[in-house]
């Protein structure tokens, strides 16, 4: 159940984790029918994860990240950064190499990229 609240009106990852607590559990005691059950949810769960990751780069990064990516993307340097946000400069720049790695691009330009998709 708190797998399902989670999924659905919380966060997914936490959803996604509740549910692989459960098919441990049922497949410790026996539960095989429960146990499919649980395993076709997981991969349900972590198909539409991917895919909602994969679309959106937004989706990747937590909400610091997500800030700091946005003011790269308006062109603003890690100093200027820092100051809008109230935190030094290399707090900035450690966000930004994260943000760089989770997006998989090699640099602030494709931040910027990758959070402005262009219309078709």
């Amino acid at each position: 159940m708190a797998g399902t609240y989670f999924s659905r009106h919380g966060d997914p990852v936490r959803g996604l984790a509740a549910y692989e607590d459960a098919l441990s559990e049922l497949t410790e005691l026996g539960a095989s029918a429960y146990a499919r059950l649980c395993a076709n949810i997981i991969a349900q769960t972590t198909a539409e994860l991917e895919r909602a990751h994969a679309s959106d780069a937004r989706g990747t990064l937590t909400a610091q990240q997500l800030r700091v990516a946005e003011l790269v993307a308006e062109g603003y340097t890690s100093v200027e950064i820092a100051q809008i946000l109230h935190v030094s400069s290399k707090t900035v720049d450690f966000h930004v190499g994260n943000i760089v790695r989770r997006l998989g691009v090699g640099s602030r330009r494709e931040i910027a990229r990758r959070l402005r998709p262009r219309a078709r």
